[in-house]
């Protein structure tokens, strides 16, 4: 019977020999790809979705499905469809409200404004009275980026005035442009999120927290 000794290593001290020379950058790119892997399973990107479907459905974006792809290739983004809640979105639309850097107990909305801004001010509260509903739907099923669905208006009777046409137009022209706009800080959170759990620092600290060992090759000893 013949017995072998394996060396196994930290995650720092793989590092700690890559810096001395003594471990190839192939090793430790294969241990540190490993770790990635491990930070970045189970639905990392669960957190990022439930802030986001609560902040959606408290504008007037109810039900929101999102969806994403990322983060290298081209046609990566994030995208989502609802139900529209008229009054709210109307609401949200027209009140002015103050952009902060952080989430309010319970209210989403400086929040929002902060992330992505806000297409206008104006008054459009009174349009909840006259019939509308809307939607946000997909219209391209291959990828998930901001321009793969579109908000949509529509009016439950036929528009008798070319004003009124008019400013319900605008209206769906704001809302569109306020989805689209959510779609991108939806995707720069994923994104940050993704990064923040993929970088040195986490990873080491995953590393520690789970007393990973690689052999000198970067091969994990599971």
């Amino acid at each position: 019977m013949k017995t072998k000794t394996i060396n196994l290593y930290t995650y720092r001290e793989l590092i700690d020999l890559h810096k001395r020379g003594e471990v190839t950058a192939q090793a430790l790119d294969k241990a540190t790809s490993w770790l990635r892997e491990c930070a970045a399973d189970h639905m990392w990107y669960e957190t990022v979705y439930d802030t986001w479907t609560a902040a959606l459905a408290q504008i007037g974006f109810e039900n929101p499905v999102i969806q994403f792809s990322g983060f290298w290739r081209q046609g990566d983004g994030a995208s989502f469809t609802a139900t529209i809640n008229m009054g709210r979105l109307a609401a949200f639309l027209s009140d002015e409200i103050a952009p902060k850097d952080c989430i309010e107990i319970d209210d989403y909305r400086p929040w929002i404004v902060h992330k992505c801004g806000k297409p206008t001010d104006k008054r459009y509260e009174w349009l909840t009275d006259i019939g509308l509903y809307g939607s946000v739907t997909r219209t391209d099923r291959h990828y998930c980026h901001e321009n793969t669905c579109r908000a949509s208006v529509e009016y439950r009777e036929p528009r008798e005035h070319a004003a009124l046409e008019a400013v319900i137009d605008e209206y769906e022209k704001s809302a569109e442009e306020l989805r689209y706009s959510l779609c991108k800080a939806i995707y720069r959170d994923l994104e940050a999120e993704y990064e923040y759990l993929t970088g040195e620092e986490n990873l080491l600290e995953l590393a520690d927290a789970n007393e990973y060992t690689f052999r000198i090759d970067g091969r994990a000893e599971k």
